[in-house]
């Protein structure tokens, strides 16, 4: 067992999705990541996780409760932005075509020292965190291919809202939705979608957020809205930022991140059962 080996439990806390009956190759239909909330949302994560009055979670999405659900004047849209990328960092299958300085470094030194390297540049990128940072460290290192959903109470998102970045992208974003609303239109999904994908986040680095956040994130997969307009007003505001815990074959060589190319070496070089990468989100709200 590593030295940060999860409990028998799991992962000590948190939502989890066991997708050990997946295949480790399985490409990832981003643009379908609201479609695919019904399936990993679980009654079991209800207590994860507040989202508000009039507001639920349960394995059929988010949902409008209580008084506001029979408003004639209020309703729930959502929309999402995906980010496109090449599949390799969900993947365990060796890229020789990218096979630079780092890969051919590690292949000399040796696994054990990949994986020092990696832990110790991750530990001390996320300072030492240890919540949210360790479990999504864990569970690569281990390979439990399991789903990890962090809730809106979780350091990750707390770290997320309180960034330049996506403090600058909910103003410009929900700006434009109550402009909209101002002239009487209807919010649907597809405008939502049209404005994230206009308006979305830039990844996280230590320029826009913090070096936790470019450590445990960096960039992402896909960003949803789920907005709840009332009497023609956004009332209420979720986001939930999708990410894959893993390196691609861009990242192999991308020496100026600490632990990166030692990342990519374990998971595409590595111990078969462990380094697995997996699928992971955050509610921010």
């Amino acid at each position: 067992m590593r030295p940060w080996a999860p409990s028998e439990s799991g992962q000590d806390g948190g939502a989890q999705i066991d997708l050990a009956s997946k295949s480790q190759n399985a490409r990832v239909d981003w643009s379908r990541a609201d479609a695919w909330e019904a399936k990993i949302l679980e009654d079991k994560m209800k207590d994860c996780f507040s989202l508000g009055s009039g507001i639920e979670v349960t394995e059929n999405g988010i949902s409008l409760t209580g008084d506001i659900a029979n408003s004639f004047f209020a309703y729930l849209v959502s929309g999402i932005f995906s980010a496109e990328g090449d599949g390799t960092d969900m993947d365990k299958n060796k890229h020789p075509s990218e096979e630079g300085y780092w890969t051919s470094f590690y292949k000399f030194m040796g696994e054990s020292y990949a994986y020092l390297d990696f832990v110790s540049s991750y530990r001390l990128g996320s300072g030492y965190d240890n919540k949210d940072a360790i479990k999504l460290l864990r569970n690569f290192v281990n390979g439990n291919r399991q789903e990890m959903i962090f809730g809106s109470d979780s350091k990750i998102a707390k770290e997320i809202n309180s960034s330049s970045n996506f403090q600058e992208f909910k103003k410009v974003f929900e700006l434009g939705i109550s402009q909209l609303l101002n002239y009487g239109i209807e919010i649907t999904k597809e405008i939502v979608d049209e404005h994230l994908n206009k308006h979305h986040p830039n990844y996280f680095s230590p320029l826009n957020s913090s070096l936790y956040l470019t450590t445990v994130m960096g960039g992402y997969k896909a960003i949803s809205a789920s907005l709840t307009i009332e009497n023609g007003k956004i009332t209420n505001s979720i986001y939930r930022i999708y990410d894959n815990f893993g390196a691609g074959a861009d990242d192999s060589n991308k020496g100026q991140f600490p632990g990166l190319p030692a990342m990519y070496y374990l998971q595409h070089y590595g111990n078969n059962r462990a380094y697995i990468p997996f699928r992971w989100s955050v509610f921010i709200q």
